[in-house]
């Protein structure tokens, strides 16, 4: 054994028999030692079948009526248990004869008169054992007096009697006196016992009067003494049963054969044999009661009961001794055998959230028997980070003797960051099968995933392009929420995390836009593109907005720590506003802004560039405009795409709007357009 490990043996035994068909025996004496039994003793070194005997001791502490003890402090042990603790509310009373009664087999003490425990005819801890009487309460008539209480006491079974202070013998009916005789207890015994005087009796149901043991004080007077008492009650089974492990499982059940032999002359031994069937479930029904040696057992159906338990009872009530048995057999076909392979790595395997990991397993028959249908496969992945269980089954082809089903086992490490535990079981006792451990391969541990805790991106887009606070906005835009994220394992295919809210003019609170709306529409993550949320809300009202958006990807990170957030204006007044060109000189490239108001935009823009000497070098035109800030860029070429000199040059900026002049200013107090005309300078 590797350390860790159990050092102990496992023991099991078989027998082979010359052409026997197949089944179960136990043939020998120590096959039956790990047998279930009730009443049997099995004695290993004698290869004997024995009753079980018990013995019980039992220790009685009273007192005379005139001792100076309250009552409170008689003691009765049982097996060195107290049974009348003197801090029980129902502690047993003064002035009072008691009984124990105690089973002849396994000498556990019982209650023979079940009684209200309030009002003092049972007494001591609780489930109470002892019945306790006054001398007023022995003989009632109403069913809760000594003759009940003997009435109740099976022939056999011992009762030990105890007095508690003065028990009043003297005044006890003398029908009274001839129920005790029915416990061994003499009326003669009774009468001798002086007023006050403590006494304790071990007595037998069924023995005759005068036999029971008799407990008396040594000194005077009687009544001022203590009486100490400790003996045994000894029982034993007359009958017992011994019963097989189950047997199976079977696809078909032949015959029982058993055997046993009487243990002495004239014969006072009785054996049978019973058999129960067993269901895969592990409900047992009796189909066979009374059986003698040889039983046919064909008329038991396989497929209901697979399993069978055969059960032998021996008694022997006369000497004690019970018959012997000397083997028994079942006889039956049993059923396919299977064994789990895997063929994956030895080693954890690494994976990233949202990876599939596939295991190759597979389930050979290791028998001559086939399977009689097709085999459960039970997947348990359990996640020992989140304590999460995952549980499915699949179907699999059942293999013919000899032969291997392959199959996979596939797991999606969604929400299974950290170790994780893989557990595959074939045929978790679907079918009937000789061995079920076989069939379970648990990988502890096995895949080691590490969990997706990055951000997504949130990209949002009006009228395709980014917004800056304070921009004009069409009074109909297309806002384009995009979310995408490092880890495109797991797909962001619902709406779940995904929040919109805008804030109209005026409203001090914003208004959430849910996802189910008209205007609205989102489109799952596919291999080839985003999630995506397109909001195009129409004939927005004039003034200032504010919009929000809060996105969480498919494992609920948050795209930031707080939320987007921008404000626009929407303004119905066509208004072209042209902002100074920038940088200027320039170098390389010039930046044209032209923020547009209104419902619908210019056609296009021309930009026309006139050198020093008045002759045009390049005109360029600009389309596909937006309400809101535009950046038109020249590159500072000409017609040629040639690079213009060093130098001063003129451009002019005309606006058209099918096909007609539309009107262009300049912010308040700049003056870098003149009659539509600017300068430019080109330095490189």
């Amino acid at each position: 054994p590797q350390p860790g490990e159990s050092a102990e043996w496992v023991q099991s035994s078989f027998s082979y028999i010359a052409d026997s068909p197949e089944g179960w025996a136990q043939l020998h004496f120590p096959q039956y030692l790990k047998n279930s039994s009730v009443g049997l003793v099995k004695d290993a070194e004698l290869r004997l079948l024995k009753f079980e005997k018990s013995t019980i001791t039992v220790d009685i502490h009273t007192f005379g009526s005139n001792h100076p003890a309250p009552h409170t402090d008689v003691s009765v042990k049982i097996n060195g248990s107290e049974y009348n603790p003197s801090t029980f509310v129902a502690v047993c009373r003064d002035n009072t004869i008691n009984l124990i009664a105690f089973d002849r087999h396994s000498t556990i003490p019982y209650t023979a008169l079940e009684v209200n425990p309030f009002i003092g005819l049972g007494c001591g801890r609780r489930p109470q054992v002892i019945n306790s009487f006054r001398p007023s309460e022995l003989v009632t008539g109403l069913g809760n007096d000594i003759f009940q209480y003997m009435a109740n006491v099976p022939d056999g079974d011992s009762v030990v009697v105890f007095s508690i202070g003065d028990a009043g013998y003297a005044s006890w009916p003398l029908a009274a006196k001839l129920q005790f005789e029915l416990i061994g207890i003499s009326s003669a015994q009774i009468n001798s016992l002086q007023p006050g005087e403590p006494v304790v009796f071990f007595g037998k149901k069924g023995a005759l009067p005068g036999t029971a043991r008799m407990y008396r004080p040594a000194g005077s007077p009687v009544n001022e003494q203590e009486l100490s008492v400790s003996s045994t009650i000894s029982g034993g089974f007359s009958s017992g049963t011994m019963t097989t492990p189950r047997i199976g499982p079977a696809t078909a059940w032949n015959s029982l054969l058993a055997q046993a032999a009487v243990s002495e002359f004239p014969v006072t031994d009785l054996y049978r044999f019973n058999v129960y069937g067993v269901t895969l479930q592990g409900q047992s029904d009796l189909l066979l009661f009374d059986a003698g040696g040889s039983v046919d057992l064909s008329f038991i159906d396989a497929g209901q009961y697979p399993y069978l338990q055969v059960e032998f009872n021996a008694d022997d009530a006369t000497n004690l001794t019970p018959p012997q048995l000397k083997k028994w057999l079942v006889l039956y076909t049993p059923v396919a055998e299977g064994v789990l392979t895997y063929s994956g790595e030895a080693g954890t395997i690494f994976l990233t959230e949202g990876e599939t990991w596939t295991g190759a397993y597979g389930f050979k028959n290791i028998s001559q028997k086939n399977f009689t249908d097709s085999l459960t496969v039970r997947v348990e992945v359990f996640s020992q980070q989140s304590l999460q269980r995952e549980l499915r089954t699949v179907k699999i082809k059942p293999p013919a003797p000899g032969e291997t089903t392959p199959f996979t086992v596939t797991v999606n490490t969604v929400e299974k960051g950290g170790l994780n535990d893989v557990k595959v079981f074939v045929n978790p006792r679907v079918l009937p099968e000789q061995y079920y451990e076989n069939n379970v391969l648990e990988l502890y541990g096995y895949l080691d995933v590490k969990a997706d805790v990055f951000n997504p991106v949130l990209d949002v887009t009006v009228d395709g392009r980014y917004l800056q606070n304070g921009d004009y906005v069409s009074p109909n835009p297309k806002i384009t929420i995009r979310l995408w994220d490092e880890n495109s394992l797991i797909k962001k295919t619902d709406t779940v995390g995904i929040k919109l809210f805008l804030t109209y003019p005026g409203d001090a609170s914003p208004t959430p836009i849910y996802l189910g709306r008209n205007d609205v529409a989102w489109f799952a993550q596919t291999d080839d593109d985003d999630f995506r949320v397109e909001f195009s809300p129409q004939n927005l009202p004039e003034g200032e907005y504010t919009l929000r958006v809060e996105a969480r990807d498919a494992r609920n990170n948050a795209s930031g720590a707080e939320p987007y957030t921008v404000t626009f204006t929407v303004h119905y007044d066509q208004k072209v506003l042209l902002l100074a060109p920038h940088p200027n000189p320039m170098s390389s490239a010039v930046s044209f802004v032209l923020v547009l108001t209104g419902e619908a935009p210019p056609d296009k823009l021309v930009l026309d560039v006139i050198n020093s000497n008045g002759q045009p070098v390049r005109t360029v035109e600009f389309g596909e405009f937006v309400i809101g800030t535009n950046r038109l860029v020249w590159d500072g070429t000409d017609s040629r795409g040639n690079i213009l000199a060093n130098g001063l040059y003129l451009y002019r900026i005309r606006l058209f709007s099918n096909d007609n002049p539309v009107p262009v200013k300049i912010p308040e107090g700049d003056s870098f357009l003149k009659n539509g005309y600017g300068k430019l300078v080109i330095s490189r």
